[in-house]
């Protein structure tokens, strides 16, 4: 049987269609690593990679949106 893909669905619409067909699978999260430089939107979350465990459990890797940079001159 053909892996779904979940690559760039929100995170939410993936975990309802996994929960539909009763598969197992786990979610981890990433963040940009600047501390705190970058803005992130953590309401909406997308899936950024998927990767099938070897117990059969499709591990989920999660992030932000990126919010718009705006400077202070306006550019």
């Amino acid at each position: 049987m053909a892996e779904a893909d979940y690559l760039g669905y929100f995170l939410a619409d993936a975990i309802i269609a996994l929960k539909a067909e009763k598969r197992s699978f786990s979610v981890k999260y990433t963040v940009p690593p600047d501390c705190g430089f970058f803005q992130v939107d953590t309401s909406k979350l997308f899936v950024v990679r998927q990767r099938l465990l070897a117990c059969g459990t499709l591990e989920l890797t999660a992030a932000a949106k990126m919010r718009k940079e705006v400077c202070k001159n306006g550019i």
